[in-house]
Order: C-alpha cells, then structure tokens, then sequence
C-alpha cells in the first residue's frame, strides 16, 4: 500500500481499500506525457479504462460510460489522480440512502473480504460455514445460483442488492 495520506471523511478501512486499489490500477506519466514509468516519471494517475476498473473494485458493479467520462474530465489529460479519486468515492459515499440498500451493501462488504467487487460460490461457502455450518452445500449452491442473474459465476452488488430486496 502506498504511504500517501490525505484528509478525507472516508473511514479507516475504506480509505485503505481506496489507496490500494488506486495502487493496483494507477499507471505513471512520463515527463513527456508519453505514458511509462521509470526515471523521470510523473505522479500516478487513473486514465479513464483504469478509473472503470477501479470504480467497479470500490463499488462492487460497473460506472455507466457516462460517470466514467465525467469523472476522467477532472482528472485532465493524465487522469485522475488519489485525491481525485478519493474525492469521487466520497461524493459517491454522500448520494447513497442511509436505509436498507446500504445494510445489503454492509452485509456485501462482509462476504467480499477480499474486496473484489463480486462474490464467488466458495465466499458464499466460507459465510455458510461460520452462520450455518449444517446447511448442505448443494443449499448454498442452489442460492448462489439464483442470485447470479447473468451467469458469469459471481454476484455483482446490484444482484446481492436485487435478491437482498426480493427477501424482505
């Protein structure tokens, strides 16, 4: 993880996830704006197919083309830099509702420990196995399946947050 700090309202662990996955997918300017790294390097920076990737590590689904390229505006030329991007994942923080769709975020958060943005069928096992050790496998499966809405062998946010809905 970087050692970069800034002021933001962010809390601790989600300021960490932020820095690092700004380090993951940050990419350096040359001093001739050529792109690269090395010597003479500039600051990193997040160009807008990297900031896509970023957002959908921090939220847990894919920006709309439109949001990528409004947030790649402010990053300029060379993209959007940490504070940038942090600035971004606040605003964003502020616009969510306080109510039942950030709890089904929270309880995504928990089961994506490893902050992918997705769940797969084995962190689905692993939450079964420390709330429920005696429900089958095939249970969970049969659940993880369900939710998955497109097939692609995990759970976007937004299908957590569709089943999560569909239970109340």
């Amino acid at each position: 993880m970087s050692s970069r700090r800034w002021a933001c309202p962010l809390d601790a662990s989600s300021a960490r996830h932020a820095a690092q996955v700004f380090d993951k997918y940050a990419t350096t300017t040359a001093a001739s704006g050529t792109g690269g790294s090395g010597a003479g390097a500039g600051p990193a920076a997040l160009p807008p197919r990297q900031l896509k990737l970023a957002l959908m590590a921090c939220q847990g689904f894919a920006p709309t083309d439109f949001e990528v390229d409004r947030a790649a505006a402010r990053g300029g030329a060379g993209g959007v830099a940490l504070p940038q991007f942090v600035e971004l994942l606040e605003a964003k923080a502020r616009m969510e509702p306080h109510g039942e769709g950030s709890r089904s975020r929270a309880a995504f958060g928990l089961l994506d420990g490893g902050h992918k943005g997705f769940l797969t069928l084995s962190d689905l096992h692993a939450a079964v196995a420390l709330v429920a050790p005696g429900l089958p496998a095939a249970t969970a499966a049969v659940a993880f399946r369900e939710a998955d809405g497109d097939d692609d062998r995990r759970v976007s946010l937004r299908e957590f947050e569709r089943v999560a809905a569909d239970c109340r």
